[in-house]
């Protein structure tokens, strides 16, 4: 798309929502790169046909996007690094949607770990992040036997064990979008751990992990979908 595309004018109707369509696209297609400053307020509206405050709401959503930047008093410009709370309009429309989007949500962790555990199966893991990995397992382990239990210590130490897989892929959305996922499900999972616990499933807990492990580091993904299956087998119930 050139630059000529991208400043046709727009209907008043929805103007907000096309005109962020519009500068998104810009910024994907190359138009506008990042870095560089976009077009004042005054061009920007006289080219897209709209008004001001059109054209500030806009740029607000977008820089609460992560997208764009106000940089005062130099203007508005694109971002040229990743920022986190790109995700956040994500994050907060599942959230609103509760226990109505719970199968979505399963669904989408499911996806998302097989896709992590495919990704350190295809790679090999260094005996650095295998011994970082049983270190963390250990420590869960250790959180299960502990008397009292700590729920909130036993789902933060599962959380250090699910984290460190994602931060293993190299992969900087891949960390981004589990850091999401975590805020998404930690109630839930906290729940779980209770319930499995309470159902003097203490060793399923245990076990559930060194079997990932086990089947990470052979590399065998057929197993090791049999694996991240079996560790959802109390988390899918949870709301039922």
């Amino acid at each position: 798309m050139n630059t000529s595309n991208y400043m046709d004018p727009i209907s008043v109707k929805s103007a907000v929502d096309i005109l962020i369509d519009r500068l998104t696209q810009a910024i994907i297609d190359g138009t506008l790169k990042p870095g560089k400053r976009i077009p004042p307020e005054p061009e920007l509206a006289a080219n897209f046909g709209v008004g001001r405050n059109t054209v500030r709401e806009a740029i607000r959503t977008l820089t609460a996007y992560g997208i764009l930047e106000v940089r005062r008093p130099n203007g508005t410009f694109v971002c040229d690094t990743f920022k986190p709370q790109g995700i956040n309009p994500m994050l907060y429309g599942l959230i609103l949607q509760k226990e109505d989007s719970y199968e979505e949500l399963i669904d989408l962790r499911k996806v998302f770990e097989n896709g992590i555990f495919l990704l350190l199966a295809e790679k090999t893991l260094t005996s650095d992040q295998k011994d970082h990995l049983h270190r963390i397992a250990e420590d869960l382990e250790k959180a299960i036997n502990q008397e009292p239990v700590d729920y909130k210590k036993v789902i933060d130490k599962d959380i250090d064990f699910h984290t460190a897989l994602a931060e293993m892929t190299g992969n900087k959305l891949i960390i981004l979008e589990n850091d999401m996922i975590t805020k998404l499900t930690y109630h839930s999972r906290l729940k779980t751990v209770e319930k499995v616990m309470k159902d003097g499933q203490r060793q399923y807990l245990i076990d559930t992990h060194y079997d990932l492990l086990e089947k990470l580091e052979k590399g065998d993904i057929a197993q090791l979908y049999t694996a991240i299956q079996n560790s959802y087998f109390y988390w899918k119930d949870i709301y039922k």
